[in-house]
Order: C-alpha cells, then sequence, then structure tokens
C-alpha cells in the first residue's frame, strides 16, 4: 500500500489570499498546503478519499491515471468540490463513490447535472454506508474497508481503516467504541486545525493526546490551517513518532 497526500490544508488552504501572516507568506513548500484529499493505491487499485476543490492540480501534479474507488467523509465543499474533475477518469464502468447517505443526498443536490445528463450520469454509482459495518470495496479484489464514525461539532463523519492504515478529517470527537476501531493501526493519520482550540475540529495538542492513546507507530496530523505556524518549527516539537503531514508526503506499508 502507498499512501499519496494531495492536499493537507483546512477550508480555505495555505496561503489564504490577503494574509500576510508567517504561516501564509513562508517560502517554505511544505508551508503550501491545498484543500484535504488523499490517495490510497494498494493491488493497482487508486482509492481516493475526499476530492476537494484542488483536485484537478493535484491529480496532474501526483500524475493520477486513474481512480478506482471514492470515499467521502462529508459533505462540506472542500471536501467534495473537485467532483467535476473526476470525469476525465471515467473509463468503462461507472466510479464507485462511498458515503454516508446525507453526503450521497448533498451530492446529488450540488450536482444534480450528473444525473440529470444521461452521458455524465454514466461516472458514478453511489453506495451508502454507515459506520455500522465493513465493506469491500470492489467485488474483485479483497480490499475490505471499515468505516469509523466521528464527529465534526454535531455532524457525524466518517474515517475509514483500510488495512493497517486509518484516516480521519474533520473531527472534534471520536467516541470509545470507534476508537476501538483506529487501535492496531501501523500509520494513523488525523486532524489537527492549528494550536487553538476549536469547536469543531481537534486542537494540536488534543490531536497529539489521540494519537498518544491510539499509540499507532507512526501518526500524521492533517487539515491544518495557517494558524498552525511553521512547518519546520512545529514538526520539531512533536513527540518522535508524530508529524505534520503536507503536500505530497508519501507513505508506504507492507
Amino acid at each position: 500500500m502507498v499512501i499519496t497526500v494531495l492536499g493537507s490544508g483546512a477550508s480555505l488552504g495555505v496561503p489564504i489570499p490577503t494574509c500576510i501572516c508567517v504561516t501564509c507568506t513562508s517560502k517554505d513548500e511544505k508551508d503550501k498546503r491545498q484543500r484535504s484529499s488523499l490517495l490510497i493505491s494498494v493491488q493497482d487499485r487508486n482509492i481516493l478519499i475526499d476530492i476537494g476543490p484542488d483536485f484537478r492540480v493535484q491529480s496532474i501534479q501526483n500524475n493520477i491515471q486513474h481512480i478506482d474507488a471514492i470515499l467521502l467523509t462529508h459533505e462540506h465543499r472542500d471536501h467534495i468540490a473537485g467532483l467535476d474533475d473526476i470525469r476525465p477518469f471515467y473509463a468503462q464502468n461507472p466510479i464507485p463513490l462511498y458515503g454516508h447517505i446525507r453526503t450521497l443526498q448533498a451530492i446529488k443536490k450540488h450536482f444534480y447535472y450528473f444525473f440529470t445528463s444521461k452521458k455524465i450520469s454514466q461516472i458514478l454509482k453511489l453506495s451508502a454506508i454507515s459506520a455500522q459495518e465493513s465493506f469491500l470495496l470492489f467485488s474483485d479484489a479483497m480490499i475490505t474497508c471499515t468505516p469509523i464514525q466521528a464527529y465534526h461539532y454535531m455532524l457525524p463523519i466518517l474515517g475509514f481503516r483500510i488495512q493497517d492504515f486509518t484516516y480521519i478529517t474533520d473531527a472534534s470527537m471520536i467516541n470509545a467504541q470507534e476508537i476501538e476501531k483506529i487501535k492496531g493501526s501501523k500509520i494513523f493519520m488525523v486532524n489537527a486545525l492549528g494550536k487553538n482550540k476549536h469547536h469543531a475540529h481537534f486542537s494540536l495538542q488534543e490531536a497529539i493526546a489521540l494519537a498518544k492513546y491510539i499509540n499507532a507507530p507512526q501518526t500524521y496530523f492533517t487539515h491544518i490551517s495557517h494558524n498552525m505556524g511553521n512547518h519546520h518549527l512545529v514538526n520539531s516539537t512533536l513527540p518522535s513518532n508524530i508529524f505534520l503531514a503536507y503536500d505530497g508526503l508519501t507513505l508506504s506499508l507492507y
């Protein structure tokens, strides 16, 4: 399994237009963060988690040649707005897209033309999932996905575990039962918006506490805002097995 961080930024990305803070004006490429999205490559399949407004650029920068499945954490625009740019990846069969039923209803509303145009309607196959059970991503490959319910303030959202990798973004709370699904992961990736407490996202300290409790060999923080500060400064203060993710980061699991 190869994991590629396509985007590690929060809803506005970094830099933010008009902002002149030290993060937004940084020359360090690791401080330049597109909206959060992740690619998992396993058994010759490319699985995309979230498809934000920067997906077109991300797909070119990372030379993505095919998308075989899409997992959506929730329906906020910074996680779905790139669906328009999935069209070049359509082959002979519709691309399966998995998400909470509420998220799929939002997709049908915001991208109604996908479902009213006979040609475009063949691109996606929507499948509702919940945190109640794991499922096979493909009928011809044993790639199991375990959804994990978290809360983005009061909004139930989904994280995903595939083999020994778990990804959760935009969370501010995960209950004990769902945390048990994460334990045993070799790589854990979770959101950490910034240093200050936020009602809808884990702060840096909250994410560190969760990472220590999960105790994965490696933890990476994503969905990072400009309020986090410079990548190299913050990264240098973290425990030895915890890191800030950055755009273009690739990780391997065997």
